[in-house]
């Protein structure tokens, strides 16, 4: 049966207070965090949830539009591993471009009168997030070392949605690109928090016959991907899954963000939209 958006929300109200208070990370994809018609849906979800009392950080990359600000000033984006190659100048390109996008979310949520939940965090990362750099050849690019989590908490107890982009500060005060998958499954694992929910435009994962695993573990996705079934670049992801979870994070999602009440259907409903990885 499909349910129209007034029912998702009247069943997200009734289930609310099993995830009352609890903290909620939501990934969002440069897909989505940079193309305001799919974006205004998800931050609509976020503001339903907030209203039911739980508690919300929002972590965004901006892939695909670093990459082309990199071609428009005559630069070959290069990658190792997954992660960009950064010298001083990309991480330039870096900085700004996820900087404009932090603020964009928060005019985006002003534009729907939303945007006295939202705070972008973009101006206090210096405060906020240590990280150090561990491989010389990927440039100014680190792995999240330190969070000040009293700033966090502080931001939540008001009840403010922080946006942070997924760039930090090293200890010498260098900015450094941030893999915003590792930055938020890294805060994730810090704030200790109830889900995390990755939100692309991929709907999760696969079976062999292309019908969505709604529901995975740890050895069955071993399993898959000793198949061949999962497979690629998203290896390396679930098994990052697997790492926040073993830190003590209740519950992973991967959903396609660009679907209608997704947010709200894969956590607050039975019928669920994407894939969801359990300890």
């Amino acid at each position: 049966m499909i349910q129209d958006h007034s029912d998702i929300i009247l069943e997200t109200l009734r289930n609310a207070n099993r995830f009352k208070e609890t903290v909620f990370i939501h990934k969002l994809s440069g897909s989505i965090a940079d193309c305001e018609s799919r974006l205004m849906p998800v931050l609509r979800d976020m503001d339903t949830l907030h209203e039911t009392g739980i508690r919300q950080i929002v972590i965004h990359g901006a892939g695909n539009a670093i990459s082309d600000e990199m071609k428009k000033a005559g630069l070959v984006p290069k990658f190792i591993d997954g992660r960009r190659v950064t010298d001083e100048h990309t991480m330039r390109i870096v900085y700004d471009v996820l900087r404009r996008i932090s603020h964009s979310i928060l005019l985006s949520a002003r534009r729907q009168g939303i945007g006295r939940r939202f705070i972008d965090f973009g101006p206090f990362m210096n405060r906020i997030a240590t990280v150090h750099r561990t491989d010389p050849n990927l440039g100014f690019v680190g792995t999240l070392c330190a969070m000040n989590v009293s700033f966090l908490h502080e931001a939540l107890r008001c009840n403010l949605i922080p946006i942070i982009p997924s760039f930090a500060f090293d200890i010498d005060g260098q900015p450094c690109n941030v893999n915003a998958d590792d930055m938020a499954s890294g805060i994730a694992a810090i704030m200790k928090a109830e889900k995390l929910i990755y939100m692309s435009d991929i709907p999760g994962v696969m079976d062999g016959n292309g019908n969505l695993i709604e529901t995975l573990d740890q050895n069955e996705t071993e399993r898959l991907i000793g198949t061949g079934i999962i497979s690629g670049g998203m290896i390396p992801k679930v098994r990052s899954i697997f790492r926040t979870l073993n830190q003590g994070v209740k519950c992973v999602h991967l959903i396609d963000g660009t679907k209608p009440d997704s947010l709200l259907k894969e956590i607050m409903t039975d019928t669920g939209n994407g894939t969801m990885f359990i300890p």
